[in-house]
């Protein structure tokens, strides 16, 4: 009677199949790192075009004019603009600030907060939270679609959520998207340049950003002069997109053969 048992694989047979297996789990290591490194590149990237969104000035102004107290400055003059907005638009509502974790937060975060909470004058209900954040993080990265949601949902009464922390980075795995009572959401300060089509569509109710330069801008421009900034809604994003094409990523249009 004939043997069941199948006969030794040969030792070229096994190298074969160890070089496959080592074939395997390199390639699979490589999609991980592969996705580590995008995610991290990601990251920081739109941290840091969230600190710089109106790019370098131009060379002709005095380095002096963008000192701390220059730029201190003109962060609180941004909490001017933002609360005279709100109390336009938002008179008697409740609003909460999502503010990034102390050791992320910049002392220009901290000028613009307390000139937006001086200049409210009372009219708005303001509260404050900070998302929750694993004890080791890396800026651009703390920021999850879970911390945003669940900071919001902590506060299931607020009409308006002002976030100074910016998105996640992938934002678009957020529910706040899909919440039937999903209050407003402002932006500040954050990179706007790949959310042209959220703020036309009303997904984002206003941002306000840093201005870009121009090169007939004056080379003295004080501090406190508005047009350091730019406020953009669903019903301003046309303007301002045509004033500033770089401030916003758009598609061009495709032809047929």
């Amino acid at each position: 009677m004939a043997s069941m048992h199948s006969p030794p694989p040969s030792p070229a047979s096994a190298r074969t199949t160890r070089r496959r297996q080592s074939s395997s789990w390199s390639f699979r290591l490589g999609v991980v790192v592969f996705v580590i490194l995008l995610v991290v590149g990601l990251g920081a990237w739109r941290y840091l075009a969230s600190r710089f969104v109106g790019g370098e000035p131009p060379v002709s102004i005095d380095p002096d004019l963008y000192s701390e107290q220059y730029r201190l400055e003109m962060h609180e003059t941004a909490g001017e603009i933002l609360a005279r907005y709100m109390n336009s638009v938002y008179p008697g509502k409740r609003v909460l600030v999502l503010m990034p974790p102390e050791s992320m937060r910049t002392l220009e975060d901290k000028y613009f907060m307390e000139s937006l909470h001086r200049k409210l004058r009372g009219n708005i209900d303001l509260k404050v939270d900070v998302p929750d954040v694993e004890e080791i993080a890396e800026p651009g990265l703390w920021f999850t679609p879970q911390a945003f949601d669940a900071a919001v949902r902590s506060h299931p009464t607020v009409d308006v959520v002002v976030s100074v922390a910016g998105l996640p980075v992938n934002e678009r795995e957020m529910t706040f998207w899909r919440w039937k009572e999903q209050p407003d959401l402002i932006l500040f300060n954050a990179s706007v340049f790949l959310l042209r089509k959220m703020i036309a569509g009303g997904a984002v109710d206003a941002a306000l950003v840093r201005r870009p330069w121009k090169e007939e801008d004056p080379p003295d421009l004080e501090p406190r002069d508005v047009k350091h900034w730019v406020l953009v809604t669903p019903q301003t994003i046309d303007e301002v997109s045509e004033t500033y094409p770089g401030l916003f990523y758009v598609e061009k249009e495709t032809r047929g053969p």
